[in-house]
């Protein structure tokens, strides 16, 4: 007996990258993975996502939109069943579901060598976004949507509505879904220039599965006010800030380049011809990637699979695999998740998680109020501290995050602003910073400790 070839495209490369990404320590080397998973554990706790920040000292009880809230339940889980190690199984899951998802697709349209050359590129530009946080969880989602679109369009039909249930999944998940609901316009517009003899049945098609995706984009626990508030995020000033923010760097050789020099390559060689409202998505992304590198794994996944179609018609006769083929996948799955869970899985020592510098902060201090540092307020989270300022820049707004700015700058002003109205006894701030050497001079404070990564100081008895 024989297993069909696409099961096993499936669920070999989704095994290759389960197996691969459940160890790489970079998954928990950001700071925003701790609150994360507190978050999802507060709801756990509270049988209700926040509306107000929980978390903070400085913005307690102000409106914090939880957007992502039924990714960070799900790590919440992942973490209370195993710990940091089953944060990172359910990272490698969704990445191996991902690549498994893709790999098949590419092989419906090119050859085994060219599906193979084009996950490496594609994972090029989603390796900096290997992350524990809730962006992840939306890559297989991103596969699927696309899968769904373009397979529908070589059929000459609408996706089935069963997709409209991704899209509610999704919407509560991460905020991508906004950009999988507006990826329909292309796709409808095409088909309707394409089959524009038949547009009465073309519009009776798209037009409610396009109404029916709004619909399950605002079902979320804000409604549309987290649709609008998505929107919104994008334009804050503050995001400049942030790395995954900022434009695309050419002065170093990036995943990203080489799967654009590549796509440049494959159509000037071979002639590939694309649709033009595909060159458009293509293009559109490739400016929204530019713009913000965070966006490249949407263009890693998007502009593959466009050009692997644009030059489908090449693909090669699956082979059939024995039928002991999938049951040998699923140990071997089962191998990976017990040496997973057999060894410990340690956060880096880093500015994100300064776990032994943190071993120094007294106990007696740990509830009273800290002005940190921006990259370690979710591990303080983590520890259940309140911190000053976290990685959910969006809570903060720019007004704030240019007042935190003016004190890293090392302003006084402004940091003796902030260090009476919020009531601060101690601080957490990166070492050598220009505020942490403010604070060695400052009267009424004296350093507690310092290493490498963060500088301590404590207000002293009756200290101003």
């Amino acid at each position: 007996m024989t297993l069909g070839g696409n099961r096993a495209h499936f669920a070999f490369a989704a095994l290759i990258a389960f197996a691969i990404t459940a160890f790489i320590p970079q998954v928990l080397a950001d700071g925003d993975s701790w609150w994360h998973v507190r978050a999802g554990e507060w709801m756990l706790d509270h049988g209700a996502v926040p509306m107000t920040d929980p978390f903070s000292h400085s913005f307690a009880g102000k409106p914090w939109h939880a957007h992502e809230w039924l990714a960070e339940v799900i790590m919440a889980v992942a973490y209370w069943l195993a710990g940091w190690a089953g944060v990172m199984l359910l990272v490698a899951a969704a990445m191996g579901t991902a690549i498994g998802l893709l790999y098949q697709w590419l092989r419906r349209h090119i050859p085994a060598l060219e599906s193979l050359v084009a996950v490496i590129l594609a994972l090029g530009c989603l390796s900096p976004g290997l992350l524990a946080r809730p962006h992840l969880l939306a890559i297989p989602m991103l596969v699927a949507w696309m899968r769904a679109l373009m397979d529908a369009r070589a059929e000459g039909r609408a996706p089935g509505w069963p997709w409209l249930l991704l899209i509610l999944l999704w919407a509560n998940m991460h905020g991508t879904a906004l950009f999988a609901v507006a990826l329909i316009g292309p796709f409808a517009l095409e088909a309707l220039i394409e089959q524009r003899r038949d547009w009465q049945r073309v519009l009776r098609q798209w037009v409610p599965f396009g109404l029916g995706a709004l619909v399950m984009l605002v079902l979320t626990p804000r409604g549309p006010e987290g649709t609008l508030f998505l929107i919104q995020l994008t334009q804050m000033e503050s995001l400049k800030l942030i790395i995954e923010w900022l434009p695309m760097d050419f002065t170093k050789l990036t995943g990203f380049e080489v799967l654009l020099m590549a796509g440049l390559a494959v159509i000037m060689l071979r002639g590939v011809r694309i649709r033009p409202l595909r060159i458009f998505v293509i293009l559109l992304l490739l400016h929204m990637t530019l713009q913000h590198q965070r966006h490249q794994l949407l263009f890693g996944v998007v502009a593959t699979m466009i050009l692997a179609e644009a030059m489908g018609g090449r693909a090669e006769a699956a082979r059939s695999l024995p039928r002991w083929a999938m049951p040998l996948a699923g140990l071997a799955a089962l191998a990976v998740i017990g040496v997973r869970l057999a060894i410990p899985a340690q956060v880096l020592e880093s500015d994100t998680a300064p776990a032994s510098s943190f071993a120094h902060v007294p106990a007696e201090l740990r509830g009273q109020h800290v002005l940190n540092g921006y990259p370690s307020g979710g591990f303080l989270i983590g520890q259940g501290v309140r911190p000053f300022i976290d990685g959910r820049t969006d809570l903060y707004g720019d007004a704030f995050m240019a007042r935190y700015d003016a004190i890293m700058e090392g302003k006084p002003a402004e940091l003796d602003k902030a260090l009476a109205e919020f009531g601060i006894a101690w601080t957490f701030l990166p070492a050598g910073s220009t505020p942490a050497h403010e604070m060695d001079r400052k009267p009424g404070w004296r350093r507690h400790h310092v290493d490498s990564l963060i500088a301590i100081h404590v207000r002293q008895s009756g200290g101003q």
